[in-house]
């Protein structure tokens, strides 16, 4: 077989020289900031590629060569080195924050084959500004993003001592313990921070000192403050997202149990029950959290029952918390609750079924029944707006939680056709007012009285019409044929021009003296 084809030959020169100086290049991927300004150190947690370059006394740098090579530190519990295979590259990774000296050596006794780099380590997620415990909010940020400018996500080591959202950072912390809180950017690359979250204390339930609590259907909602022993500053930093994140996606209010207990006869419980309703409430302006009462809407028959009542209302505030360890445990976290409860100063609602009532001559007083206890009917005020109508209180003796009250008008408030009143009841106790509308009516008599009165006048109304169109009439008629006597008693001109047949027809047209005198006659006073 015969072989066919090319015989090339590639001359290479290889250059052999001493080694002068070495360098160190970090070619891990660059670290970028969303900041203004650089980082001013490599993130707690970071990993970064280190490669040692020798070069000749021409700074031209060497291919290969036969150096075995050395990495060294100054401080091991700052970063930690693991060298590759080649002896030329080595990774560090950064376990703790803090200022590390580098050292790579080609050889033991030639200083000019060393090469030192300084290694500032610093964490990149902002500490919390203050303590934190169980029911604290808090925003974690971090200035580090990927080549595209891409902010990475966060994780936490345990969710059990702090919920965290993945998406914006923001947390909420549930137990006391230690925990890390990690924020990973798309490529492997993260940086972490270690948070300490200190036991929970006692929440301090704070009444209001301006209002007392009635069931009062209209009243406004009763605030409670609750103070957690929470700070405020961890949520100081927190972004429009962060806080979105934190209403819908967190719930600090969900942390929180408010609860009320009734002191009262067991057939009123239920009611009380359905009547009151507490909820926790979270304030994301203040990060301070409250339990809010609400009154639902009550009919008559259970406003008057509960007016009369007397009982006492407690409200306990609890912080759902679970006891944790800084060890695994090979049985579930037990549930435990931090819990307060105080004696909210409640006033019950006084009653008045009446809104309305009526006045007339016949019924000139009516009565307004009020229903509440001995202390809320003693401070109650009764105010009309206006003179006409007095107002005289009764107490009633046999029962001190029943007062009547009588409502009087004056003459002048009666002489009225159409009159309108208010009486407006309240009381010192609560911001409950009830206001009563007094109408003027009509009754019976007065309606006949007035029907009569109406036909009578209609009557003479009629009548004077009736002659007024006779006399009209007649003095029409008068100056009519007063008029017509006038120009028919004028004497007839023939002048000498008028034909013969002309002076027939103006006699014909003239009355003659018979018929006048017939006519005189008819309106002769004989």
């Amino acid at each position: 077989m015969d072989v066919c084809g090319f015989n090339q030959t590639l001359l290479i020169s290889v250059k052999v020289s001493a080694v002068w100086f070495v360098r160190v290049l970090a070619v891990s991927p660059s670290l970028n900031s969303d900041a203004e300004k650089a980082l001013p150190a490599f993130p707690l947690g970071w990993k970064i590629n280190i490669v040692a370059l020798y070069y000749n006394h021409l700074g031209e740098q060497f291919h290969s060569h036969n150096i075995q090579t050395t990495f060294a530190t100054n401080r091991d519990d700052l970063v930690h080195l693991t060298t590759d295979k080649d002896s030329k590259s080595f990774l560090v990774q950064t376990v703790s924050p803090g200022l590390t000296v580098l050292m790579v050596q080609g050889h033991p006794t030639n200083p000019s084959l060393s090469d030192y780099i300084p290694l500032l380590v610093l964490p990149a997620i902002s500490e919390p500004p203050g303590s934190l415990r169980p029911g604290d909010v808090i925003c974690f940020n971090s200035p580090v993003t990927n080549l595209n400018d891409q902010r990475g996500r966060w994780n936490v080591s345990s969710s059990q001592i702090l919920q965290m959202n993945s998406e914006t950072g923001a947390a909420i912390a549930k137990n006391s313990g230690t925990v890390v809180v990690y924020y990973k950017l798309e490529g492997g690359q993260q940086t972490f921070q270690q948070v300490v979250v200190e036991p929970a204390s006692l929440p301090l339930v704070s009444v209001p000192t301006d209002r007392l609590l009635t069931n009062w259907p209209e009243a406004s909602e009763y605030i409670v403050s609750v103070d957690l022993n929470t700070s405020a500053a961890n949520t100081a930093q927190c972004t429009l997202d962060q806080w979105e994140a934190i209403e819908k996606n967190l719930q600090p209010k969900a942390k929180l149990q408010c609860l009320l207990h009734f002191s009262a006869p067991y057939l009123h419980m239920k009611t009380l029950q359905a009547v009151f309703h507490a909820s926790s409430f979270y304030d994301i302006n203040t990060a301070q959290y409250s339990c809010r009462i609400y009154v639902r809407p009550q009919s008559n028959s259970i406003l008057h029952v509960l007016s009369t009542v007397s009982l006492s209302i407690s409200l306990s505030v609890s912080l759902q918390t679970q006891s944790s360890a800084s060890v695994p445990l090979p049985f579930p976290l037990s549930s435990t609750s931090v819990q307060s409860s105080v004696l909210l100063p409640y006033v019950p609602a006084f009653c008045c079924p009446v809104t309305e009532i009526n006045l007339s001559h016949q019924q000139p007083v009516a009565e307004i029944t009020l229903f509440g206890t001995k202390d809320m009917l003693s401070t109650l005020q009764v105010l009309s707006d206006t003179p006409d109508i007095a107002i005289s209180e009764f107490h009633s003796a046999e029962d001190p939680t029943l007062l009547l009250l009588s409502v009087y008008s004056t003459s002048h408030f009666l002489d009225q056709a159409s009159s309108t009143a208010s009486i407006t009841l309240y009381t010192q106790l609560s911001t409950q007012t009830h206001k009563v509308r007094v109408t003027r009516v009509v009754d019976r008599q007065e309606s006949g009285q007035l029907k009569a009165y109406l036909h009578s006048e209609h009557l003479f109304i009629g009548t004077f019409v009736l002659f007024a169109v006779l006399a009209a009439a007649a003095a029409l008629f008068i100056a009519y044929n007063t008029m017509l006597s006038h120009i028919q008693t004028q004497p007839a001109v023939y002048p000498d021009s008028i034909t013969d047949q002309q002076r027939n027809l103006l006699v014909w047209l003239t009355p003659t003296d018979r018929s006048l005198q017939r006519r005189r006659w008819l309106w002769s006073a004989r």
